[in-house]
Order: C-alpha cells, then structure tokens, then sequence
C-alpha cells in the first residue's frame, strides 16, 4: 500500500473525467520543461523587441521625432502581457516556445481554454515572476513565487494557473491514455414467447469476455475516446448498429462486419488497462 501511495504520488498523469462519462489521462508538464518552453518565448520577445528599436531608432533620427520611444514602450506592453494569449487560443493551445518542447496549455477539465481564463493567467504571470531579478531590468524576473507553486502543487499549476483553472500538458498524444471506466452491460429482458407457444424463450448466450489487444499504430486522444465510449455504450445499441460505427474505424482495426465490433471492444479493454 505504501509503494502504492508513493507511486501515485510521483504520477505525472492526471485523471480527467469529460461530460461524456469517460475518463481520460492528462500528463502534466513540470517546471523544467516549462522553464526551456519560456526561455524561448524570452529569447523570441526579446528579439522583437530589439529588432523594432533598431527600426524605429533609424526613423526617429530621419525624421528627428522622439515619438518612436512611445510607440516602442507600447509595443513592449503589448508583448509583455499579451504575447501568449492568442497562441493558446490557437488551435494548438501553445506558444511557439511549448510547442517546441510539445507542451500546450488547457483546462483542468481537459478542454481548450477561454479567453478570459488565458487573460487571467497572463496579467497575473506578475505575480509569479516575482521578486524581479533588478527593478531596472522588469524583462529579467526571478519567477520564484511561480517556481515553488509548481514544485509544490500536484498538477504543476502556477498562481496563474491556479486562478484560472488551468494546467500544462504535454501534447503528445502518446502520454493521454484514456481510460479505465467500464460499464457493465444492463440486464436485457427476455423476450416474448410466440403467439400460442407455452415453451419458455431460447437463453441468450452470455457475452464472450474481451481479450485485451493492442491497437495497431499508437492512437491520439480523440481516438482512444471513441474506442473506450463504443465499449460502454455497446448494451445500448442494437447488433445493426454496432457493426454501422465499428465499420467507421475500420481504418484503424482493419476489420468491418461483426470482427469489427469484437476488435473495436478489444482495443478498449486494452486501453482501460494500459494505465
């Protein structure tokens, strides 16, 4: 039970449970690749910045006007606090910084983030950088306060993150194994006996258990969902209409027709113990 506790504990991978009713694993991103991650969006801010001061010192001396110094401290304010906000509301979720280190940025609940919640983590990104390494230098921060709310905090969340409901996660789909609820199928009522017949109804052969079996090549997130969600609702569905959608991911088990729907099984059994 304790090396049990102890593992849990060093678990990267956070539970999930989507409106679906299907449980999915997130693996978190920890400070230091989150550190190299902000390394690079610096060294690409700070790039911008210094290419636009060089630009604009040549225009201010041409035309003998000191009003590119505001336009400069105006793109500098732009950057510094909205710099990140339409990457994670990309498609990607990411900054060209976590993108290189294949992280993104979403919810806890395992969805894309709003836009007030990706201006919240951003305006409050002060907090966390504090204290300042020199108070003439506000682009060179120390991060401390951010640093030990990620080390101490289970899911790696910054203040930020904290107040705006959001974590980083790694983006490769590889690390989103989803998950381990089953549900069992509901009791079917027998049916009815023929017009005029007394003989009791035929029995139904029981369910032939799965045999958990490894997909063929390494499936995203959206696609471990569909496999685990066709295994819990399969008592809902008629025999038609379990071969109908197990026959749409054909391309993924290569089988159609009744093999279909026992592989489509099989691969989410496999999934829920994979875990």
């Amino acid at each position: 039970m304790e090396l049990a506790n102890r593992e849990e504990r060093l678990d990267t991978q956070q539970r999930i449970e989507l409106a679906e009713g299907v449980n999915i694993r997130l693996r978190v991103a920890g400070l230091p690749v989150r550190f190299l991650a902000y390394i690079i969006d610096y060294l690409i801010c700070a790039g911008i910045i210094l290419g636009a001061a060089f630009v604009l010192s040549i225009i201010g001396v041409a035309t003998e006007s000191f009003s590119m110094v505001g336009i400069l401290l105006l793109l500098w304010f732009i950057i510094r606090w909205f710099y990140n906000v339409p990457f994670e509301l990309g498609k990607r979720g990411a900054t060209p910084g976590k993108r290189a280190m294949k992280i993104r940025v979403m919810q806890t609940t395992g969805t894309p983030v709003t836009v007030g919640q990706s201006l919240l983590r951003n305006l409050l990104r002060f907090v966390d950088e504090m204290p300042s390494f020199l108070a003439t230098l506000p682009l060179v921060p120390t991060y401390l306060f951010g640093s030990i709310a990620i080390v101490c905090g289970r899911r790696f969340q910054r203040l930020g993150d904290l107040a705006a409901g959001t974590i980083v996660i790694y983006d490769d789909e590889k690390f989103a194994v989803t998950p381990s609820y089953y549900a069992p199928a509901a009791p079917q009522a027998p049916p009815f006996p023929a017009y005029g017949s007394h003989l009791p109804p035929h029995p139904q052969p029981p369910p032939i258990p799965p045999q958990p079996t490894p997909p063929r090549f390494p499936l995203h997130r959206e696609e471990q969902v569909a496999f685990t969600s066709f295994r819990e609702r399969l008592p809902l569905w008629s025999a038609e209409r379990r071969m109908e959608i197990a026959d749409h991911l054909a391309p993924l088990t290569g089988k159609t027709g009744p093999a279909a729907v026992n592989e489509v099984v099989n691969i989410g059994a496999w999934l829920d113990e994979a875990r």
